[in-house]
């Protein structure tokens, strides 16, 4: 059977057969197939497309936002070295400055008045019930320049410190170094019995190591001994309070054992002067016990040695009594004829 189309273009009718006809028609099945296939996936890689670049756009916002944040930890760092950088220059500066003041007696006060000031000016409100005084017992030849205590609430003390202060002679031609203070130093702590020893110091200038801060020296042989400069000398009271305070429950903990031994050590002098009078009033007991016994012993003996005559007396009278028996009258005369009569 024959089929008969018209060309969409020429518009001429033509005439097929079924094997031409079914030709035709699978040529244009598979045009339009290819052309459908070929929009789906023309669609499926936009929607592909589109779904890496929105990947893509929020890769690149995290990373911005990563970026920004490590930026901004790297300038906080920055600006916190900047500002402790700053924060030294401004104590080497004043350090520099406290120098110069007091070698040219610009303050018109010696480092012990510049201190006790300083302290005094937060007295009302940092230091209201510390001990801070001039340092004026001599013992043993020796004594520091200032004594700071503090106490708690119940008198027990949380941190002492012995004060000494050094500033270069004027005039002097030999430079002096701090070490050549820490025996005395430590000589002074010990006699007034404080805790630490800090050597306040304008001594050895130019030296990095004690402009660096609050210097602890406790390895050259001198425990909880500290160099400070004098802008350093209220932190380091504040330090050392602090620290103190923190092991102040130890402290007590270590007075509550303490009175708990002493009132067991009054217990057991007291239980050994009742054992020692007891033991003396035992051995005194005993004493007369062995002496009672003894005595009891000697009265029994007696006893029986009176028994034993009084026995002796009953066998001495019973033969007198048979003897008194075999005597008469008659026989009692019978020798004296005056009797008979």
């Amino acid at each position: 059977m024959s089929k008969t189309i018209t060309c969409p273009e020429c518009e001429k009718t033509f005439d097929l057969d079924d094997d031409a006809y079914a030709k035709i028609r699978s040529q244009v099945r598979d045009k339009t197939f290819e052309a459908d296939l070929n929009l789906r996936l023309e669609e499926k890689t936009a929607a592909l497309d589109a779904q890496h670049e929105l990947k893509i756009t929020k890769l690149k916002q995290k990373h911005s936002d990563e970026k920004s944040a490590l930026l901004t930890e790297h300038e906080q760092e920055i600006t916190a070295l900047e500002r402790r950088n700053s924060e030294t220059e401004l104590a080497l500066e004043a350090s520099r400055d406290m120098k110069a003041k007091q070698s040219t007696k610009m303050i018109g006060e010696s480092l012990e008045v510049h201190c006790e000031t300083e302290f005094n000016k937060l007295r009302p409100t940092a230091f209201q019930t510390d001990y801070f005084r001039r340092d004026t017992e001599v013992v043993e030849g020796s004594k520091g320049d200032f004594i700071y205590r503090n106490y708690d609430e119940q008198g027990i003390e949380i941190v002492s410190i012995m004060f000494d202060m050094k500033n270069e002679e004027q005039g002097g031609s030999t430079k002096q170094k701090n070490s050549a203070h820490y025996k005395k130093l430590d000589k002074d702590r010990n006699n007034k019995n404080c805790e630490y020893a800090v050597l306040v110091s304008l001594l050895e200038p130019e030296s990095d190591y004690f402009n660096s801060g609050i210097v602890d020296v406790s390895h050259e042989g001198y425990e909880k001994m500290y160099v400070v400069r004098p802008q350093f000398f209220i932190p380091t009271i504040t330090f050392l309070r602090n620290a103190a305070q923190k092991s102040l429950e130890y402290k007590q903990e270590l007075a509550r054992v303490r009175e708990e031994k002493a009132d067991i050590e009054k217990f057991e002098a007291k239980f050994k002067d009742f054992a020692m009078s007891f033991d003396t009033t035992v051995g005194h007991a005993h004493q007369n016990y062995e002496k009672t016994v003894a005595e009891i012993d000697k009265a029994i003996k007696s006893l029986e040695n009176a028994k034993e005559t009084l026995r002796k007396s009953e066998k001495q009278l019973t033969s007198a009594n048979r003897k008194l028996e075999q005597i008469s009258i008659e026989k009692l005369v019978e020798d004296s004829p005056s009797l008979q009569k």
